[in-house]
Order: C-alpha cells, then structure tokens, then sequence
C-alpha cells in the first residue's frame, strides 16, 4: 500500500469511528460527514472517499446546510484519490474555498532504535480511568486554547471516549515533574497508528 493510501485510509476510519461515537456519521455514497459539536473546524468533517458525481450533488448541498444549521465550521477534506476536476467544480458551486495543501507526518516505527534517551523530569502515562480522562479533557482544552463557551461542547465529545481496552483509541498524558502538561490520543487501524489532539499547555512550550 502506498503512503498517501495510508494516510487516507486511517483519516477515513479515524473519521468514521469519532462519528460514531455521537451518533453524528452521514454517508450518502462516497461522501461522509461527522461532527464533534465543538466550534472548531479541526474537529468537524465532511469528505468523499472516491470522485464524485453529478449525483452527488444534493449531498454535499445537505451537509453544508446541516453544519450551517448547527452553527459549527468544518472543513471538506479531498484526498488525492477522490479528486476530479468534476469534484473541484462541485465543491467550488457550493461555495468552498480551496487550500491545495495541508502538512502531514508519517514514520516507520519498525525503524527506531531499540532505546530512546529521554528527560528523567518528564513521564508519559496511559489514560486508563474517568479521573485520568478529566485531566486529558483539561489540558487538551487548554493547551489547543479553544474559546471558554466551547467547553461544554468539548467536554460532552471527550465524555463519548472509550477506555476499554479493545478500544482503536488510546490517550497519553505527558507529564512534567509530576504535572500533566500535554496531551495524544493515539488510534489504531490495522498496523497503522494515527496520532491527534497533540497539543502542549502554553507556558510549557519551548
């Protein structure tokens, strides 16, 4: 499989399984949408898994007019397997604007070395209980410094997370001398993991 393909693939599932969680996953052929309910593009997505249509056009009218309803911004990711000139043109009659490119990491873990150096003063800890989760909801939130009126919004999408351990999703706290100070959340699909919400509290960014 191709690097681009996965990438695409694990953004797809990754997409899917966050839209299950609230019961907010559209699909209407090709095309998906989800959203968190929190007021950040970032976190609310349509997309189309293949090229699309002339069909396809009351879809994408549908989801743009149920995120406006919403009142939440998102973004209409097309990866380059579902691009077309007939796509573009569709999406553009709807009104979007277009970033042509996006930055995107990706490394083979199989590569590292055995051992790792690392500063003695700062811990990584798997979250494995409600309390933990609490603690990953408060740096999170802090640390991507969303707006305060969002934080109901962002704390009823965490509280949709699952802890179990057949869960594709894992979260991660960092911690400086004792204190938690940033945040992932690892997903995995098949053997690929897809890392999110990595973000840092501000006064502990150098």
């Amino acid at each position: 499989m191709s690097l681009i393909s996965i990438i695409e693939n694990t953004f797809f599932a990754n997409s899917r399984y966050w839209g299950s969680l609230n019961s907010s996953l559209y699909q209407s052929g090709s095309i998906w949408a989800m959203k968190t309910g929190i007021e950040s593009a970032d976190l609310n997505m349509a997309w189309n898994e293949k090229p699309m249509t002339a069909d396809d056009s009351k879809a994408i009218s549908d989801i743009k007019k149920d995120f406006q309803q919403a009142g939440l911004p998102f973004w209409w990711w097309v990866f380059p397997s579902s691009q077309s000139s007939a796509t573009i043109h569709m999406l553009k009659a709807n009104g979007f604007s277009f970033i042509e490119s996006i930055p995107s990491m990706l490394a083979d873990l199989t590569l590292l070395p055995d051992e790792e150096t690392c500063d003695t003063a700062v811990s990584i800890m798997r979250v494995r209980n409600k309390e933990e989760l609490n603690l990953w909801e408060e740096v999170s939130f802090s640390g991507f410094d969303f707006p305060h009126e969002t934080q109901e919004q962002y704390h009823r999408f965490v509280s949709t997370f699952n802890l179990r351990a057949d869960s594709p999703q894992k979260f991660f706290l960092a911690c400086l001398n004792g204190k938690p100070v940033a945040t992932s959340l690892l997903f995995l699909n098949d053997n690929v993991g897809g890392i999110y919400f990595v973000t840092t509290l501000a006064g502990q960014r150098k």
